[in-house]
């Protein structure tokens, strides 16, 4: 992981880059320029994660995934949220387009293991509420 930070006059950024393996490559980028509203950047990358590296986040936050993956279920593909100053949705406060071209494989559904592929591109539709 790699962390930067910079102040000046004009503008406060903070980039961040994580890595686990060659599984999964992410880029963050906090950038608030002092005449301008703060944009949030997000980019990412997984190469054949394994799912099942995640099962206690799965099973805290979505446990109704737990009957369709196993240890040999697998992750490939990007997610991203890139800034669009046009839009009215936001996440955490940002505005913003959430894209994603994700490829699953070893699924579990019953006694049957599918592959399947998932691609999205469209402005963020959920509003969060953060106090």
């Amino acid at each position: 992981m790699s962390l930067a930070y910079q102040n000046d006059n004009t503008q406060q950024q903070i980039q961040a880059n994580f890595r686990y393996g060659e599984q999964l490559m992410a880029y963050v980028l906090y950038d608030r320029p002092s005449t301008d509203k703060a944009t949030f950047l997000f980019d990412s990358r997984l190469d054949n994660l394994q799912i099942a590296q995640f099962k206690h986040v799965l099973d805290t936050y979505a446990p109704f995934l737990n009957p369709y993956y196993s240890e040999k279920s697998l992750l490939t593909g990007n997610l991203s949220f890139q800034p669009d100053t046009t839009g009215e949705e936001k996440i955490f406060g940002f505005k913003g387009i959430v894209s994603a071209d994700l490829a699953f494989t070893d699924l579990s559904i019953g006694n049957r293991t599918p592959q399947c592929r998932i691609n999205l591109a469209s402005p963020y539709t959920k509003r969060f509420h953060h106090h």
